[in-house]
């Protein structure tokens, strides 16, 4: 499936693979998007990181996971 690659002024590129999925509850997390509960997985420390100096606040990277329901988006 690939990766999402990320890049930034001053840090280092950072890879994501796209298909790989942790099947490990202690990185299962639910998120609100479009005022839905969502199950996601969280990306880990690294990513966490990287996001956090990118946007010079507390970041984690999620995905949503397989076994989730689609999210319905809202019209608009």
């Amino acid at each position: 499936m690939g990766y999402l690659v990320l890049r930034a002024p001053g840090m280092l590129r950072l890879d994501i693979p796209l298909d790989v999925i942790e099947d490990d509850d202690s990185v299962r997390r639910v998120a609100r998007v479009a005022d839905q509960d969502v199950d996601v997985v969280d990306e880990g420390d690294l990513a966490a990181a990287w996001f956090s100096n990118v946007a010079g606040q507390p970041c984690r990277l999620v995905k949503l996971h397989p076994d989730a329901a689609p999210v319905a988006w809202p019209a608009g």
